[in-house]
């Protein structure tokens, strides 16, 4: 279950990198913020500009480390869950941001954490893997 939450929050910098390189290209008329894109882009924090390609791999490291039960899952998951906080709020000053996306994450985030606290195996290593030797 955790897995697919890292995957659904995976899905949101995903989007969000896709925007930035639309923009880049100079396809702005692509994009998913309709005819304010250019302002959306211009009044974003470079923090949050830069958010999405470091939540990414972290986020997909998450989800590696989950298959592998190690203990490093929930130290990267908070470090994805705290870079998500810090560029959120900076992007709440943006008034041409209007995407709800940043309270979707936060209550998958949420919930990712519940699981990570409720079911401490999805963080330690698997008994019978070790009592195998591998």
């Amino acid at each position: 279950m955790m897995i697919v939450v890292c995957g659904l929050l995976t899905i949101t910098p995903l989007f969000f990198i896709s925007q930035l390189a639309i923009h880049a290209l100079g396809l702005g008329h692509l994009n998913a913020f309709g005819a304010d894109g250019a302002n959306v882009l211009q009044n974003t924090p470079a923090v949050s500009l830069v958010a999405p390609f470091l939540r990414a791999p972290l986020l997909i490291l998450t989800s590696l480390l989950l298959l592998r039960h190690s203990r490093w899952a929930a130290f990267s998951f908070a470090v994805a869950t705290l870079i998500h906080l810090v560029s959120w709020m900076s992007i709440l000053s943006n008034a041409y941001f209007t995407l709800p996306t940043g309270y979707l994450t936060l209550a998958f985030e949420a919930v990712g954490i519940y699981l990570l606290a409720r079911y401490p195996e999805l963080r330690s290593p698997r008994r019978d893997s070790e009592a195998a030797g591998t």
